[in-house]
């Protein structure tokens, strides 16, 4: 495996800078890597199975790289949006951040020289960066057999780091938990040189400029996105679960590229856990799709693999679903499919969250003589309460950070190590530029800020071909546009996407969404025998991250099956295997 995109910076007026950047070059031709763009003091090189779209200015200062779309739609669109990008890198990374989306990156330079770099806001280009003498190594993904013949010194594991990561997973999607390593923060023009983010050229408030009331904004919106991701693909596969989210992507794909033809993949859970099989296939039906049917079943996970996994740049944290996960791309690939659609993010773009920030929200922009109460109401009955907690919860503006840490829920199990560390944050950028805004907007920026995760290592990431079209910036910023109140009212969950929608929308054998934490939770009682002397046994309790006696605890059957506290075996097995990989 190598990496999708590497690039190499070098100072010529440091000795031997350029002989280093040669050696990585020509390490990484050896591993079929091609050379993309070469020019005084940079280089990129690409990789991988899927083809990459390069751009470069007629003065060569901007090279543009990967997936681009322009905002309007079109490859028209694209070409002009492209001839009229500024010269000066912030000025170019702003344009790009307001004209274009997609899965592309951009190296910008002075005129003095100086390099600069810009990603697309939503992290789907995830990017980290190593420093070598006199030159810097920016590369797409890091194993660490890969960083014996990429890198000039391998990076190692930053315990404190592991600490926080253990302590709250979403730090993964913006903090390298690697020594030696930065994640490259998307929607920033970064400063390869210093190594940190400068200015940030997209924020979640920069969007709330508009209000498209009647929502068919939505629809169009959507439609274009899969137009863009999808036309010229002759099958693409979809991860149809029979939720509300990847029904909705199925019904668009269906209306905007109607010559593609899909297959749509379905794991079949039991009874007790959430099955929904009855649903998508109605949506099969419906949409005149092949249905695939996968059985699953927690029995067959299997957590020695987490053992045989190679050292990746973060752990696998993204998909626990190490069946679908590892399945999903071999039956891809092996029905013709060039894309791998999912419905990830329709949670937090489309407002599921039963919460009394909606009222908050309805307060701030329309007064106190709004009709907030029946907002409140509504989330009082669709949590089946009395309105009194939704009303304390209102005036206690508690909605600062709805997201629940592990250490909320497992305080016993954690070690000396991340106590210590339990006062630093580390919240994505996002978080703090979503500040000033309203109570339940808030917290779905920080819903979408946690959502960047999915774009981490996973088998089906490492094809290339995955797809999450409702987390694509044009869709992210229509929906952020729209106050909560408007994306939920009354007590249907995401109620102005089931107006908007509803021609997509199947009927439904049964109106209520299964759940499967009972299959997660029993797959890891099953595979206790595997995870307790992993965990027990491991680093993660030697280095002090986490407390061997609270975790003997935590790892009895009947805690397991009285709680939440299986999420929290699985994300600490995940970062023990990853750092074992790595040690």
């Amino acid at each position: 495996m190598v990496p999708r995109i590497v690039i190499l910076l070098w100072d010529e007026a440091v000795p031997g800078a350029a002989w280093r950047m040669a050696q990585r070059l020509e390490a990484c031709m050896a591993r079929g890597m091609r050379v993309g763009h070469c020019t005084s003091g940079r280089l990129l090189l690409l990789g991988g199975e899927e083809a990459m779209s390069l751009w470069t200015s007629p003065d060569d200062r901007a090279l543009i790289f990967g997936e681009l779309f322009a905002q309007t739609g079109g490859s028209d669109a694209r070409d002009r949006m492209l001839g009229a990008l500024p010269t000066e890198p912030e000025a170019a990374g702003a344009y790009l951040a307001r004209q274009a989306w997609g899965r592309y990156g951009a190296l910008l330079r002075e005129t003095t020289g100086k390099d600069y770099l810009f990603t697309e806001p939503m992290g789907s280009m995830p990017l980290f960066q190593a420093e070598e003498e006199g030159g810097r190594v920016i590369t797409s993904r890091l194993s660490s057999d890969m960083a014996a013949w990429l890198l000039a010194s391998p990076p190692r594991v930053n315990w404190d780091a592991v600490a926080r990561l253990a302590l709250n997973p979403f730090v993964a999607a913006h903090r390298s938990a690697l020594q030696g390593l930065v994640t490259i923060f998307s929607g920033h023009l970064w400063e390869p040189w210093q190594g940190r983010p400068g200015t940030a050229l997209w924020t979640p408030p920069a969007t709330l400029d508009q209000d498209p009331t009647d929502g068919t904004l939505l629809r169009e919106t959507l439609m274009r996105v899969l137009r863009d991701r999808c036309d010229g693909h002759e099958r693409v596969a979809i991860e149809l679960s029979g939720g509300f989210d990847s029904t909705l992507v199925l019904g668009a794909l269906r209306e905007a590229v109607p010559r593609c033809a899909v297959t749509a993949l379905h794991y079949v859970l039991g009874a007790q856990d959430g099955n929904e099989t009855a649903r998508a296939r109605a949506v099969a039906r419906e949409a005149g799709v092949r249905l695939v049917e996968i059985p699953a079943a927690p029995r067959h996970f299997d957590w020695q693999r987490l053992l045989g996994l190679r050292a990746d740049v973060q752990p696998r944290l993204a998909w626990f679903d190490m069946i679908q996960d590892r399945d999903t791309p071999s039956r891809s690939r092996a029905d013709g499919c060039t894309r791998i659609l999912t419905g990830q993010g329709g949670d937090a773009l489309l407002f599921q969250f039963p919460t009394a920030g909606v009222a908050s929200d309805m307060i701030c922009e329309r007064g106190f003589f709004s009709p907030w109460h029946r907002a409140l109401w509504d989330c009082a009955r669709r949590r089946n309460q009395t309105l009194w907690p939704a009303l304390l919860e209102m005036l206690q503006g508690s909605l600062l950070d709805r997201r629940r840490r592990i250490s909320a829920i497992v305080p016993d199990a954690l070690g000396e190590r991340a106590r210590i560390v339990q006062s630093d944050r580390c919240d994505h950028p996002w978080i703090d530029q979503a500040r000033g805004l309203p109570a339940g907007k808030r917290l779905q920026v920080a819903s979408l800020a946690d959502g960047q995760l999915v774009h981490g290592p996973s088998w089906s990431a490492d094809t290339g071909r995955l797809v999450h079209p409702l987390l694509s910036q044009p869709f992210v910023q229509a929906c952020l546009q729209i106050p909560s109140w408007r994306l939920a009212y009354g007590v249907q969950s995401r109620a102005l996407a089931r107006d908007v929608f509803s021609r997509w929308l199947a009927p439904s054998p049964s109106p209520i969404k299964g759940s499967a934490a009972g299959y997660y939770c029993r797959s890891v009682l099953a595979g206790l025998p595997v995870l307790r002397p992993l965990l027990l046994e491991g680093n993660l309790v030697r280095e002090g991250v986490l407390d061997r006696a609270g975790l003997a605890r935590m790892l009895e059957p009947e805690r397991l099956i009285a709680g939440q506290d299986y999420r929290s075996v699985a994300v600490w097995a995940s970062i023990e295997a990853w750092s074992r990989a790595w040690a």
